[in-house]
């Protein structure tokens, strides 16, 4: 998981359009609207899932950071509003194509369970770690409770995913450039991954920053 940040200054009129209408729901946002909307999302999160970080260039959904059904938070008001939206993967995952067993993770693990992690705020990105088995963790008690438990991001399928998104970015590093020296090689591959992030980024930086601090001493 890493920063979220979309330019609420880009939210599509016809979005806002829905917003004025009282009697609008988020059932309405459909057609060239609800695609503006997906685009915007994608081209803000890079193509990558807003919670488990898995590339989603085909199907992306919308995510109601606050749930529709959640009466405390206001979240019937916030269901048409652009600020409220998270692009996320399909939350299925099967380990082969011939398996009945779906397992969920992000939205479709959380449901309308609140959530007390915010992928959009930098303090809360700030205390994600990530373990030598690619799980992710939190140095706050509630996250982690989230992490784990509502959106299940440390199930097996996804740690295996993490770590060999990892090894594949390191093999990569070592054909592209074999001449250039391991830091100046992974301080290189932080400030490019910055442009155009790859599947499972949060991982990849993290353990790119693990082997700068151990080259540095």
């Amino acid at each position: 998981m890493t920063l979220v940040e979309i330019d609420l200054s880009k939210e599509p009129v016809c979005l806002q359009e829905l917003q004025a209408t009282l009697e609008r729901t988020y059932e309405n946002l459909e057609g060239e609207c609800k695609e503006e909307v997906i685009t915007l999302l994608k081209i803000s999160q890079n193509n990558l899932c807003a919670y488990c970080q898995k590339s989603i260039e085909s199907v992306m959904t919308i995510e109601h950071y606050i749930a529709q059904s959640d009466a405390e938070n206001n979240g019937h008001h916030l269901q048409l509003y652009f600020s409220n939206f998270l692009g996320v993967c399909l939350g299925q995952f099967r380990y082969d194509r011939l398996s009945r067993k779906t397992i969920l993770h992000c939205d479709s693990s959380r449901g309308n369970i609140p959530l007390k992690i915010d992928p959009r705020i930098n303090g809360h990105i700030n205390t994600i770690s990530y373990t030598d088995h690619a799980t992710i963790e939190s140095s706050d008690p509630d996250f982690n409770t989230d992490l784990n438990n509502v959106l299940n991001l440390n199930m097996d399928g996804i740690c295996y995913l993490r770590q060999k998104g990892y090894n594949e970015y390191l093999t990569f590093l070592s054909t592209v450039s074999p001449e250039m020296n391991p830091l100046t090689l992974y301080q290189k591959s932080l400030r490019d991954m910055e442009q155009n992030p790859p599947e499972y980024y949060g991982y990849i930086k993290f353990r790119l920053e693990k082997l700068i601090e151990r080259v540095l001493g």
